[in-house]
C-alpha cells in the first residue's frame, strides 16, 4: 500500500482579511487654474488659448463620487474572525450654485455659468457674455461674476467684475477695466495715459501702451511702451518683441525682458522690491 508518512496534508486553513477602499472624487473640471502662457518655437504666445472661464450648463455634472467598499473579514486557522476595515467616505465638494444628484453620486450645476474650485468646494459663478463691443449699446458694466467680452472695450467705458474678465479684442484709450480675478486682453491695451487697468490676480495682454496697470500677482505681455506698471509678483516680457520701452515698471519679485530702454533715449525706470 502507499506510504502516507513524510507527506504534508492540510489540517486547518485560514483566510486573510481584506480592507475596503476609500471613497474618491473624480473631477470633470480642474481644481487649480493654470495661468502660464506657453511660448512656442517662434517666440510667440497664443493669448486666445488661455481660457480661464470653464463654462457649465445647468444640470451638467461637475464631479462624481466613487463610494467606498466594505472590508472583507478573514478567518484564523482556529476559525476565529479577523476584522477588516471598511473604506472611508468622502463628501462631495458642494459649493454655491451646485446641487447633489438624486442618487447622491454626482455634483451638478444648479445654474449655468463658470465652474471654479475655491477652498474646499466647487462653485458656479454666473458668466456675462458680451457678444460685441462694450460701447453705447451696453454702457458701463459692473458685474458680480465673470465677464467674457467678444469684442473691444471702447474709449471712455468702464468694465468691473468680481471674477475674471476676458477681452477678445483691445482695451482702448481712456477706458477702465477692473477684475477681481484674472484679466486676459487678447489683442492688447492701447491707452492714452488715462487708461487704468486693475487685476486682483494675474494679467495677460498682447501688449500694454500708455496705460496705468495694477496687478496683485503676475503680469505677462509681449511689449510694454510708456506704461506705469505696479505688480505684486513678476513682470514677464519674454515672448514676441520682449521690450520694455519708456515709462516705469515696478515689481515686488522679478522683471524679465529681452530689451529694456530704446534708442530714442526716452526714460525707462525699472524698480524691484520695496
Amino acid at each position: 500500500h502507499d506510504r502516507k508518512y513524510f507527506h504534508l496534508f492540510p489540517f486547518a486553513q485560514g483566510k486573510p482579511a481584506f480592507d475596503g477602499t476609500n471613497g474618491n472624487i473624480v473631477d470633470n473640471f480642474p481644481r487649480e487654474p493654470v495661468r502660464v502662457l506657453e511660448v512656442d518655437e517662434f517666440d510667440r504666445v497664443d493669448y486666445t488659448a488661455l481660457n480661464l472661464i470653464h463654462n457649465v450648463k445647468q444640470g451638467q455634472e461637475i464631479c462624481r463620487l466613487i463610494k467606498p467598499t466594505e472590508g472583507e473579514p478573514g478567518r484564523t486557522v482556529l476559525d476565529q474572525e479577523i476584522p477588516a476595515k471598511s473604506g472611508k467616505e468622502v463628501p462631495l465638494p458642494k459649493g454655491r450654485n451646485t446641487e447633489i444628484s438624486e442618487d447622491g453620486d454626482a455634483l451638478l450645476a444648479s445654474v449655468s455659468g463658470h465652474v471654479e474650485f475655491t477652498g474646499r468646494s466647487f462653485q458656479v459663478k454666473p458668466v456675462l457674455e458680451i457678444p460685441g463691443n462694450v460701447d453705447f449699446s451696453t454702457g458701463n458694466i459692473n458685474f458680480l461674476g465673470d465677464i467674457n467680452i467678444h469684442g473691444d472695450v471702447l474709449s471712455g467705458f468702464t468694465v468691473r467684475a468680481m471674477g475674471n474678465i476676458q477681452v477678445a479684442g483691445v482695451v482702448e484709450a481712456g477706458s477702465t477695466v477692473e477684475a477681481g480675478g484674472d484679466l486676459i486682453v487678447v489683442k492688447g491695451i492701447l491707452g492714452d495715459g488715462n487708461t487704468v487697468i486693475r487685476a486682483q490676480r494675474c494679467l495677460f495682454s498682447k501688449y500694454i501702451e500708455n496705460a496705468t496697470v495694477y496687478v496683485r500677482e503676475n503680469l505677462q505681455t509681449d511689449c510694454i511702451i510708456n506704461g506705469s506698471i505696479y505688480c505684486g509678483g513678476e513682470v514677464l516680457v519674454q515672448s514676441g518683441r520682449g521690450v520694455i520701452m519708456g515709462g516705469r515698471v515696478w515689481a515686488a519679485k522679478r522683471i524679465c525682458a529681452h530689451t529694456v530702454g530704446s534708442q530714442s533715449e526716452c526714460k525707462t525706470s525699472i524698480v524691484l522690491g520695496g
